[in-house]
Formats: C-alpha cells, sequence, structure tokens
C-alpha cells in the first residue's frame, strides 16, 4: 500500500518503536501558520502516487517550519537537505522521530534557510515580474 491521508494510522503502527502525536488540521490563514510553528516536523505526503510539490511545502518552508517530505515533482525548487528534508516513503517517520527529537539543530538549520528561501525567490514582486518577462517574450 502505499502512504498516504488515508492510511495513515496503519503506516504509523507498523513503522514506530514509540509512539507519536500525529494531528490532522483543516486550518487556513493566521491559523495556519499558528498550528505549523506549533509542529516540531510537519510531514508532507502526497495524496495519490503521482509525485507532486504541494503548496504545503511552500506554507510551511514560508512560516519558518521544518518540512520533511516523500520526494517531490520539481526538486529544483527546494534542495534536499539544505531547504527541507526528502525521504522516502518507508523511512518517513523514523526520520520524522529523530529530527523532533535527536536533530533538533539541523532541522531548526533548514527550516531557517527555507524560510529565507521561499521569502527570497518567491517574493511576490519577484515571480510577478518574471511572469511579466514570459508574457513579454511570447
Amino acid at each position: 500500500d502505499k502512504l498516504s491521508p488515508k492510511n495513515l494510522d496503519k503506516f504509523i503502527g507498523e513503522s514506530l518503536d514509540r509512539p507519536l502525536k500525529v494531528a490532522w488540521k483543516n486550518v487556513y490563514g493566521k491559523e495556519l501558520i499558528k498550528f505549523i510553528n506549533s509542529c516540531k516536523v510537519v510531514l508532507n505526503l502526497h495524496y495519490s502516487e503521482l509525485l507532486n510539490t504541494e503548496s504545503r511545502i511552500y506554507e510551511v518552508l514560508g512560516s519558518g517550519g521544518f518540512c520533511l517530505s516523500e520526494p517531490i515533482s520539481y526538486p529544483e525548487l527546494f534542495l534536499d537537505g539544505v531547504h527541507f528534508k526528502v525521504e522516502s516513503e518507508e523511512g518517513l517517520f523514523r526520520e520524522a522521530i529523530k529530527y523532533a527529537t535527536l536533530k533538533t539543530k539541523e532541522a531548526e538549520t533548514m527550516a531557517y534557510e527555507g524560510y529565507s528561501h521561499v521569502h527570497n525567490r518567491f517574493e511576490i514582486n519577484k515571480v510577478l515580474n518574471q511572469l511579466v518577462e514570459r508574457i513579454i517574450k511570447l
């Protein structure tokens, strides 16, 4: 079975030697930022088997959180081990525990680098200027 929100409980039970507090929240705006900032690790799981680069990654990094993700569709946007951490499905939960308990400095450094990267590279004026430049070239 593919790891997904639908079968997360099964994977947690099979993958971990110790309990892990997992929360699914439907929050937006300021509440989303508060939730992200309350987490030690935010997991980015794909809903389907297709690779994706979810907006969740931008939201987590832009809020200053640490993101542990399955492989993404555009790995050139965020550098593994610099802006966030990529892990295969099989090791995702073990790595989440390590980053939450043992590798906290490493997670904090990646969260800071991810935050800086999102705010520098995807700043709205830069993105809009790039869009205008592309349109002019058409």
